[in-house]
């Protein structure tokens, strides 16, 4: 039975987080892929900071390719608590082959919360469409800035309207597939003095004037995945890339609801990839012990460490 979820205002005695068999399967699924596709090329992704092509084809081909990858569209396409439960399994799993490789798996990753919870519906499918034509795509998502962090109220890019169009200045960092993607939600301030309430989100796609890729990252952990600075300069968004349409149209704190909203998102997905990645740790450091650890290392003391790994567990 999947997990029986509320609503605001409903109100429930318990959670079922039972997994339906069609869930286990999926997830099941995806622990295969991160076996075959993501393990072998694991370290050495986050060792050279690259990842060859062809992983993100067969990425794009076991999950959205032939007859497989059809009823796993399907499931995907369901509503949205289906949607949801499904994409913590499999940013588990693919957090457990390689929390890097994860986040660089092709698809339009944190765009597609802003675009589905504010855009309109022309705006959802002009740019979401792309991303199911077999081909690789990746989305970001630029909040964060140098100065303030993630702090929405402090942001200092400035959008300013110029006839038809959206002039934004400013730069973002840590954006994470910022080099690959095809658009990126940018949040921008159309009035400093406003605060949180003059934040606005635009998509700025790949190739516009003024719009450039700086320096990428130099990271500890998560090598594989790309971590890049964005830089915009005088870069032109017209009126249908504001997100949710003009802004007489909008509400006040539009865009702070949607950076927000986007922030809320992903941390399932964080605690997911977390889950993921203590796992693998707990089971390398299992077979460690079992089959690495000296075998004239003290009885005692290798009682003591086999109790605290089943604490662990």
């Amino acid at each position: 039975m999947p997990p029986q979820w509320t609503r605001p205002g409903e109100r429930t005695t318990m959670l079922n987080f039972t997994l339906s068999k069609a869930q286990e399967a999926f997830r099941d699924y995806a622990h295969q892929v991160a076996v075959e596709e993501m393990r072998p090329i694991s370290l050495e992704c986050d060792r050279t900071e690259k990842i060859p092509e062809s992983f993100f084809w067969n990425m794009q081909k076991r999950f959205w390719a032939g007859s497989s990858g059809q009823a796993r569209r399907q499931e995907m396409e369901g509503d949205e608590r289906q949607d949801n439960i499904l994409s913590v399994l499999s940013q588990e799993e693919m957090s457990w082959g390689d929390a890097g490789l994860s986040t660089a798996i092709p698809g339009p990753g944190l765009a597609a919360p802003p675009i589905m919870s504010q855009g309109t519906p022309e705006q959802q499918m002009r740019f979401l469409a792309p991303y199911m034509d077999g081909q690789l795509h990746w989305g970001a998502l630029a909040l964060t800035e140098p100065a303030i962090g993630s702090d929405v109220s402090g942001i200092s890019t400035t959008a300013v309207l110029d006839g038809d169009e959206w002039v934004l200045n400013g730069h973002k960092h840590y954006i994470t597939n910022g080099a690959r993607a095809d658009l990126i939600i940018t949040f921008a301030t159309i009035d400093k003095s406003l605060g949180r309430e003059g934040i606005r989100p635009f998509v700025v796609q790949k190739g516009t004037p003024g719009f450039s890729v700086g320096r990428i990252e130099e990271k500890m952990g998560l090598r594989a995945s790309q971590t890049a600075e964005l830089i915009y300069e005088n870069v032109r968004v017209p009126q249908e890339n504001l997100l949710a349409g003009r802004v007489r149209e909008q509400s006040k704190k539009a865009g702070f609801k949607a950076a927000m909203g986007t922030l809320d998102a992903t941390r399932p997905m964080v605690g997911a990839l977390a889950v993921g990645l203590a796992r693998a740790s707990y089971e390398t450091t299992q077979a460690w012990v079992k089959e690495e650890l000296p075998k004239g290392y003290p009885a005692h003391k290798r009682r003591d460490i086999e109790e605290e790994l089943k604490e662990l567990g």
